[in-house]
C-alpha cells in the first residue's frame, strides 16, 4: 500500500502547482485585460466629451419647443449646466407670468426630469441667462459658470418665494 501511497502523494503535489502556476499566468493576463478595459473606457469618454456639446445644444432646443408650446409664451432661452436647465421666458400677458412660469415648469420637468429646471420671466434674470449662455459659448472655465449659475439659481428661488416680513 505505501508502494503507490507516495507516488500518488507526489503527482497529486505536481499538478497542484502546475495549476496554482497557470493560475498566476490567468491573474497577469486579468490584469491585462482590465488596463485595456480602462483603456477602452478612456477613449470612450473622450469621445462622448466630444459630442457633449452636440448634444447639449439639441437638448437645449427640445427644451425651447417644448416650452414653446405653452400658451402665453412669446420666446424663449434655455441654457443647460450640467443638470440644470435656466428657462428665460418673454410672456404676452405680464399679469399672468406667474402662472405661466408655472405652466412651463411643468411641462418641462414632466418631459425632462432629470434636469433641475429654473424657470424667469423676469427681465433682469432674463438678461443673466442670456449673459450665462454667452460665457458658456466662448468658452467660459467651469468654476465660472458655476459660480454664475448659483447665483441665478439663487435669484430664481428668491422671486418664486419671497421672504415672508
Amino acid at each position: 500500500m505505501s508502494n503507490w501511497f507516495k507516488p500518488a502523494t507526489l503527482s497529486l503535489f505536481t499538478i497542484a502547482i502546475c495549476c496554482s502556476l497557470t493560475a498566476c499566468g490567468q491573474h497577469g493576463s486579468m490584469k491585462q485585460m482590465d488596463i485595456q478595459a480602462g483603456n477602452e473606457m478612456k477613449q470612450l469618454d473622450t469621445r462622448l466629451m466630444r459630442s457633449q456639446d452636440m448634444g447639449t445644444a439639441q437638448s437645449a432646443k427640445q427644451l425651447e419647443n417644448r416650452a414653446d408650446g405653452v400658451t402665453g409664451v412669446d420666446k424663449v432661452q434655455v441654457v443647460l449646466l450640467k443638470k440644470d436647465a435656466f428657462v428665460a421666458l418673454t410672456v404676452n400677458d405680464r399679469g399672468k407670468r406667474f402662472i405661466i412660469e408655472k405652466q412651463v415648469y411643468a411641462a418641462l420637468k414632466g418631459q425632462y426630469p432629470a434636469y433641475e429646471i429654473y424657470v424667469t420671466s423676469d427681465e433682469g434674470l432674463r438678461k443673466r441667462i442670456s449673459a450665462l449662455h454667452a460665457l458658456k459659448l466662448k468658452g467660459a472655465p467651469e468654476q465660472h459658470l458655476t459660480r454664475d449659475a448659483a447665483v441665478i439659481i439663487r435669484d430664481i428661488n428668491a422671486e418664486i418665494s419671497p421672504p415672508i416680513r
